[in-house]
């Protein structure tokens, strides 16, 4: 029996009943990476498995798999097949994760085309102590964010050069293991210790998509600063491994960078948290609330279908779904445009006690169900906590 402590974020907690331990478990793989280098897209699902545990403060103890692959009778298949094996297996042992069990489904296919190389993880870690734990969501106002690992700027097969320039070239990054093992103990006893205030491991899209969760996760901004002079793009957005962010209080930072340097780590001051808008170089900026806006509507707006698109919103719907989610909500809406596409709405609700100003609006796009940038275009939001 056990009491969920932690959803979300990059592993979920569940309290070990009887006792103060608690275990974190978490499912990772990366396709686009299996499909280019099968050894090296093995050794990286189980990699970024492990590293979602240490980023909550979990040592990882086993994992299981379920190896997702096409017809085994082509020997580009089989050839996959094999190499996924090799690099899960390697990675496996060096970082102290047995496989306990797992299986494996073939053939998939649909007229002929097999899906990516898909040898999917799943990974359980163990916290000695579950008061001991750590997420993506606890930055606080005037915290450091600090890199920790090696930023080369890996950009083959990232998710940069896909979805910006539709190209799907290039080596994967390649994954170090003993490099693995040692920022994941870094990590893991900085959380023991409590000098970091959040942590987040960084994988798809590199620093700034793993800065810009954090910031979404803790509705908090972020001024950052680029630390180096040319690459600008690969130093943000590359996917090289091994690599965390974490939060540190501003006067513990510099310490914790020595720490991390004494333990034979490459540590790096990006930024300061703070007010709600994440900031580059004093130039480029967005809106946490317009980004969250934009994050909660992705997968609904996936599956919505092309002519709910163009009907507008009526202030009776708005109400309801704000009602749904938060019982006691006191709403006032106006039609700015009279269009059912613009509007002002002031919303008083108990739920959003202790929360701040981002964080608030966040519960409220959950609540549209991700209709803010499509059926519902402009919503100028004022929200208060009873």
């Amino acid at each position: 029996m056990a009491d969920t402590l932690q959803q979300g974020g990059d592993a979920g907690i569940v309290r070990v009943h009887g006792t103060n331990k608690a275990l974190a478990v978490t499912a990772d793989c990366t396709p686009r990476y299996c499909a280019m280098h099968p050894v090296e897209g093995g050794r990286q699902a189980v990699a970024e498995a492990c590293r979602n545990l240490s980023a909550v403060g979990a040592e990882p103890i086993a994992i299981t798999n379920c190896l997702n692959f096409g017809n085994p009778e082509k020997p580009e298949i089989m050839a996959g097949f094999v190499g996924c094996i090799r690099g899960l297996g390697e990675a496996s042992e060096a970082l102290g994760a047995p496989v306990v069990s797992g299986n494996v489904s073939l053939y998939n296919e649909t007229d002929g085309s097999p899906i990516p190389h898909t040898p999917a993880i799943g990974a359980v870690g163990l916290l000695q102590d579950a008061d001991k734990r750590a997420s993506m969501a606890g930055a606080e106002s005037g915290d450091a964010l600090v890199s920790i690992g090696v930023t080369r700027g890996h950009l083959g097969q990232s998710l940069y050069l896909r979805t910006l320039f539709g190209i799907e070239e290039g080596a994967p990054p390649p994954v170090d293991l003993k490099a693995e093992a040692e920022t994941g103990a870094f990590i893991r006893r900085a959380i023991a210790d409590g000098r970091v205030s959040a942590v987040h491991d960084v994988s798809d899209g590199g620093l700034l998509v793993a800065a810009a969760e954090m910031c979404l996760a803790g509705g908090m901004g972020l001024a950052l600063t680029t630390s180096v002079g040319s690459r600008r793009a690969a130093y943000w957005f590359g996917e090289d491994q091994a690599r965390y962010l974490c939060a540190v209080p501003a006067e513990a930072a510099d310490n914790f960078v020595l720490k991390a340097a004494m333990a034979g780590l490459q540590a790096s001051r990006l930024g300061i948290f703070g007010g709600e808008q994440i900031i580059l170089d004093g130039d480029d900026r967005i809106d946490v609330t317009d980004l969250a806006a934009a994050h909660e509507a992705t997968i609904p707006d996936l599956f919505r279908l092309e002519e709910d698109r163009l009907m507008p919103m009526k202030e009776s719907e708005i109400k309801e779904m704000v009602l749904a989610a938060m019982p006691d909500a006191e709403i006032e809406i106006e039609d700015l445009a009279g269009d059912g596409d613009h509007y002002r709405a002031r919303i008083v609700s108990s739920a959003f006690q202790g929360l701040n100003r981002v964080q608030q609006h966040q519960l409220v796009y959950r609540a549209l169900g991700g209709k803010m940038g499509d059926t519902l275009h402009a919503l100028a939001l004022e929200t208060v906590a009873k």
